[in-house]
């Protein structure tokens, strides 16, 4: 097969889909393509012709998150641009269990384009949800807001 074909074969593996510049949610969607391994669909690109760095870090919590127990919302994300990524290519994310203990949940992601080219590192938490704090004496607002004062 002639290379001009060969790309074109592999185009969805490797290039993004069109969006369809109306569902905003699409830009971070990703497709499952092994345990914890996931692919961008859409590329956003910014002036500089690299990929927008908001839709990279959603897309990066996105991996984290599907990847977490569903009970577990996020609490941290802590995200490093390593290199631009290229809009039009597909960037691969691959998330890596570090702990599911009884609270909290945390994920390594790696994006990377091409032939293993790292764009992005990043780590995630989850906490099972908590009770809010108490205190011992309720808080009763003033109706003399003069009274608050100092």
């Amino acid at each position: 097969m002639d290379g001009q074909r060969k790309r074109v074969a592999e185009g969805s593996e490797f290039t993004c889909d069109q969006w369809d510049n109306q569902a905003a949610e699409a830009l971070v969607s990703l497709e499952t393509i092994a345990p914890l391994r996931y692919r961008s669909r859409f590329g956003d690109g910014n002036l500089n012709g690299r990929s927008y760095g908001g839709q990279i870090l959603g897309q990066a919590m996105m991996a984290a998150t599907l990847s977490a127990p569903e009970d577990r919302p996020a609490a941290m994300l802590q995200l490093l641009f390593l290199r631009g990524a290229d809009p039009g290519r597909r960037i691969t994310f691959d998330a890596q269990v570090l702990q599911d203990g009884k609270r909290f949940s945390s994920r390594h992601v790696v994006g990377s384009q091409g032939n293993g080219r790292t764009v992005l590192s990043a780590q995630a938490t989850f906490c099972a949800a908590q009770p809010g704090p108490r205190h011992a004496a309720p808080f009763t607002p003033s109706e003399d807001p003069e009274a608050c004062q100092i």
